[in-house]
């Protein structure tokens, strides 16, 4: 039976696949429950260069690959949804890893709540060389806490009843996925922080880093519209997102997340530590 399926989108990319790829190999989860994993790509690429890199693997792993997907990133993952079998679903995308030390403890894995519950742990934030991160371990959960703090998608597993239920939002193109957890973390009753670090991701996408001012005020626009922000919650919202294209543009990715995490409290984490 396969109880994980971990979901991959990829696009011209197939150095970050291989790491994605490798990082999934050489983690302790798939030492652990190698057998009771698969690995579903979903490849928008024009080219067979992704599929090599399958090609490259496939032996080693449960490996379901299909190509030809360009309709957009969140067509892609429900793509991905339809394809899996797995009881819990993660979206590891091509550049995101795996930490080496990150397994589920077997009572969990193997236990009969793991079909329904939400389960999550805590990300590393990798900015060029340097690494920053946060832990819940120290978050006291109230009631309604993640309205205020969402986790990272690539650290939080979804039953795949639910993604089923409630698809990615394709007419979203930048913040479908966090109104999926914002849903997700509203709906199921059972949320368990895993208590350790699930993953490490690059910073760089469109919600992270805006490219154009459009983008930004366009993110804004979907956060407003899926979290049904009224007043001066509304009009925050697009200050915020307004700033940080500012920021962002004066003092470059990389200094404005070193910034933002230091003012934030995330702790540095030594380059000599192996995640």
């Amino acid at each position: 039976m396969i109880k994980l399926s971990i979901i991959t989108l990829c696009y011209n990319n197939p150095s970050e696949l291989e790491s994605t790829i490798k990082s999934i190999i050489n983690s302790k989860l798939f030492s652990d429950y190698s057998r009771y994993l698969e690995v579903v790509v979903i490849d928008g690429s024009p080219t067979t260069i992704c599929s090599d890199v399958i090609e490259k693997y496939c032996s080693e792993f449960c490996v379901k690959y299909f190509d030809g997907c360009d309709n957009g990133i969140y067509n892609a993952m429900n793509i991905g949804v339809e394809k899996s079998v797995g009881q819990q679903v993660v979206f590891m995308n091509s550049g995101d890893h795996f930490c080496l030390d990150f397994s589920f403890d077997s009572e969990i894995f193997f236990g009969e709540d793991f079909v329904d519950c939400l389960y999550f742990g805590d990300t590393y934030h990798c900015v060029g060389h340097e690494i920053y991160y946060s832990s819940f371990s120290s978050h006291s959960f109230q009631a309604f806490w993640w309205r205020q703090k969402l986790p990272c998608h690539q650290s939080v597993f979804v039953p795949r009843r639910f993604l089923e239920k409630y698809p990615f939002n394709e007419s979203l193109t930048i913040s479908a996925d966090s109104e999926l957890l914002f849903l997700a973390f509203k709906n199921i009753k059972n949320h368990v922080y895993l208590g350790r670090f699930v993953s490490k991701f690059n910073v760089g996408g469109v919600s992270t880093v805006p490219e154009t001012l459009k983008n930004a005020l366009k993110h804004a626009e979907e956060l407003i519209s899926t979290r049904k922000l009224k007043g001066l919650s509304r009009y925050r919202c697009y200050f915020d997102l307004f700033k940080k294209y500012i920021f962002l543009k004066l003092f470059g990715v990389e200094n404005y997340y070193r910034l933002t995490y230091k003012r934030k409290g995330l702790e540095r984490l030594s380059s000599e530590v192996e995640i």
